[in-house]
């Protein structure tokens, strides 16, 4: 029986893109002397308030950024090595934790081949293979640190990344992955990542599903 790579990243299917954020006007009913100071102050706050808002977003929009930016470089990766697999025999299964049409999205613009992706909204698969999830695994680990030995790699995978990837559910992005090779239901290799972008080594995968049988 042919063997299976299954790689599960922790989020290269995605949506939303920015958030607006509105204040409105209060009317404060009483003497005008009390009504000109009280709203110079409130205008105020409600100005620092927002700036502090937005500021939040567009943090919250680059770190939602990075961390798919991380998912699509291990797509990328998934892409090129797939012919060495195919030769070998092995049936390449990448899982991302998003819904059906974000698939597409990272299918079409990427590419990827789409026969090998699949859609776990509900983070399932994840849960069954016990893959890390969280805020520290996500940016404290000192396994995170490893991204940044590839920022190469991660620019090739920016070409085509698209806002529109940005996922409605933000917390899918603290969801870690994992690489998992199997022959029928046997487990021949096992990794999970400790945290953001500390993927599995390919050769090492190589090494279990594609090395060539001795004479």
């Amino acid at each position: 029986m042919a063997s299976a790579t299954i790689a599960l990243s922790h989020d290269p299917l995605p949506l939303n893109s920015a958030q607006t954020l509105v204040t409105s006007s209060e009317m404060l009913a009483s003497s005008p002397l009390l009504v000109s100071l009280s709203s110079s102050k409130t205008s105020g706050t409600k100005t620092k308030e927002s700036l502090l808002l937005h500021f939040c977003a567009i943090l919250d929009a680059l770190v939602v950024f990075f961390l798919l930016l991380v998912s699509w470089e291990l797509a990328l990766e998934l892409k090129e090595a797939k012919a060495r697999l195919d030769s070998a025999g092995v049936k390449l299964i990448a899982i991302g934790v998003g819904t059906p049409n974000k698939a597409r999205m990272l299918a079409e613009r990427l590419p990827f081949p789409m026969d090998c992706l699949y859609a776990d909204p509900g983070r399932k698969a994840y849960d069954v293979l016990g893959l890390y999830y969280g805020v520290g695994r996500t940016f404290f680990n000192p396994a995170s640190t490893k991204v940044f030995s590839r920022v190469e790699a991660l620019q090739k995978a920016v070409k085509n990344y698209t806002i529109e990837a940005t996922p409605d559910d933000r917390s899918s992005v603290l969801q870690q992955g994992g690489m998992f090779v199997f022959k029928g239901k046997q487990l021949l290799y096992a990794r999970k990542d400790e945290g953001t972008g500390d993927h599995a080594a390919l050769d090492d995968v190589f090494e279990v599903c594609c090395k060539v049988p001795a004479a």
